[in-house]
């Protein structure tokens, strides 16, 4: 990896998202392409999978993948949102006590978790009023570590049975829950509906009922 270009590349990526932000009028999703193209520049091996499939714990904006494998995941919030207040929503919360390695972003603050603990953050730039963004002082060698340290951090470790079944079980939880909501707000999908009703027929009468169903 070379320092020098990756710090180059950091700088390109703020332009790039002061450029969209100008205009006035991008979304969170305009400055997604160029968050995956910064991630992707620190390793010829990296693919930061932009709205990835489902894991256990939702729906997380990037998987980011080394060789075919997973490394780890980025939740990215509009340049506005606050990062103080989304760090202590459910989702996010959700998502700490899930994700091994973990980086919650606005695209110009970056916060890196490692287990569900703060390890880093770095505030790349500032934004000013609707239409100005400005970088900060070492916000780019800041930034540039964050990332480097996230994409390298080593993959969890399984250290004994009881942390493999705590594992297990916050999963089968995680599952409960994602059951329970999609049955209550309707959108289970017909294959879940089919196999519901094939275990009500035969198995468990009663396993229409949401929390029975989740179980």
């Amino acid at each position: 990896m070379n320092k020098e270009n990756n710090l180059d590349n950091v700088k390109s990526y703020l332009k790039e998202i002061s450029k969209e932000y100008k205009t006035g009028i991008a979304k969170e999703h305009a400055y997604r392409p160029h968050l995956k193209d910064l991630i992707e520049s620190f390793d010829s091996r990296l693919i930061a999978v932009n709205d990835p499939k489902r894991v256990d714990c939702g729906a997380v904006d990037f998987s980011v993948r080394s060789d075919e494998l997973p490394i780890g995941y980025i939740e990215t919030k509009d340049i506005w949102v606050s990062l103080d207040e989304s760090e202590n929503s459910e989702q996010i919360q959700r998502y700490l006590k899930a994700l091994h390695n973990f980086v919650l972003t606005n695209y110009l603050e970056f916060r890196w978790y490692v287990d569900g603990e703060l390890r880093k953050t770095a505030l790349l730039a500032k934004k000013f009023g609707n239409s100005k963004i400005e970088p900060v002082a070492q916000g780019s060698i800041d930034a540039f570590a964050l990332l480097d340290e996230f994409l390298n951090q080593e993959p969890e470790k399984i250290i004994n049975a009881s942390h493999l079944s705590s594992r297990l079980a916050y999963i089968a939880r995680e599952i409960k829950e994602v059951v329970i909501k999609s049955f209550k707000s309707n959108k289970a999908s017909q294959q879940i509906r089919d196999l519901r009703s094939a275990i009500s027929d035969v198995l468990i009468s009663d396993i229409c009922l949401p929390e029975k169903t989740g179980e």
